[in-house]
């Protein structure tokens, strides 16, 4: 799985991939999806997080739109991934 939980310093937090920063502190999972949608680029990311075990908040929802929004995905692949990602 692309998002994987680690730990820094002791503290816990979240990583995309097995070489991915390890993101602590409350932004941590948020990050690290920013960063699996850099990354993999949106269609990808898209097809990864479809397989991530727990469901993703609204705020997190809102940090992989605008990502994709910042790497030049069209409206249609963003909306796909949105209702895609919401409905898992």
């Amino acid at each position: 799985m692309p998002l994987k939980k680690c730990s820094e310093s002791g503290k816990s937090g979240w990583k995309w991939g097995d070489k991915g920063k390890c993101y602590i502190g409350k932004d941590g999972k948020k990050k690290a999806l920013k960063q699996g949608v850099a990354i993999e680029g949106p269609e990808k990311f898209q097809q990864m997080a479809s397989s991530l075990e727990d469901p993703l908040t609204a705020d997190e929802l809102e940090t992989i739109v605008c990502s994709m929004y910042d790497s030049g995905a069209s409206t249609p692949e963003i909306i796909s991934s949105y209702i895609s990602l919401k409905n898992k």
